[in-house]
This record gives C-alpha cells, structure tokens and sequence, in this order.
C-alpha cells in the first residue's frame, strides 16, 4: 500500500515539478526549530516556500549535498490553487539560494552576499 501511495503522490507531483525547476531564485524554509550539521538542516513543523508553491510538513529535511527536500508524515502541497496532501515525500531542489527562518531570525546561505545582488538601492550617504 505504501509504495501505491508514493506512486500515486509522484503522479500527481508531475505537474508541480516545473515551479521547482524554473521558479524563484531562492526558497525560504520557516520553522518552529531548526537544526544543521554537516549540511543537512532538519526542520520541525515547517513550511518550504519556492516561488508560488508551499510545502508543509511536521518535519522536512534539507540535504545541501543531494538538493533535496525530504518531508516526514503528512505533506501538504499547495501551488496554483491546487492542494495535495500526501504521506511522506521527497522533493528535488537546484541550486537555489536557501534561507532559513525560526524564532524570528532569518538566516542567508554561506555563500549569499548582498553586495552580489542586481539592482540593489544605493548605499545611504551620510
């Protein structure tokens, strides 16, 4: 039965795959805690945001190494109106920037420096 419900989840996360693939440049993981080492985050009672899409799950692993979004238990999956709740789930991410957010404290990637960024507002004068 498990493997007919990771199936049927995998069909119906076909048609999402392009808003991972080619949406926002970044993704913001919000959580009630995080947790990270050795480039793995865990995230408890989290929410993904990529683009127009959100991904809810009690807990959701972020592999740096692999790019990929590994959802514990009950999944839900909300994008262009449409709403999918699944049992467990594994996303596929690209290279996008990943910030963090958890007890009100945003967090950027290592390699992420606003300096880099296209029009950025000029820096105040004083």
């Amino acid at each position: 039965m498990k493997t007919k419900c990771l199936f049927l989840a995998g069909a119906l996360l076909a048609p999402l795959s392009p808003a991972i693939a080619s949406g926002a440049p970044a993704m913001l993981l919000k959580a009630k805690l995080l947790t990270e080492k050795d480039r793995v985050v865990v995230a408890v009672e989290a929410t993904v945001i990529i683009g127009e899409m959100q991904v809810s799950a009690a807990q959701i692993t972020f592999d740096k190494e692999k790019k990929t979004l590994k959802c514990a238990g009950e999944t839900t999956i909300r994008s262009n109106g449409t709403t999918i709740k699944v049992q467990d789930a594994v996303l596929e991410v690209d290279d996008r920037k990943v910030f963090t957010l958890s007890s009100g404290i945003v967090t950027a990637p290592e390699d992420f420096s606003f300096a880099k960024q296209p029009n950025q507002p000029p820096e105040p004068t004083r």
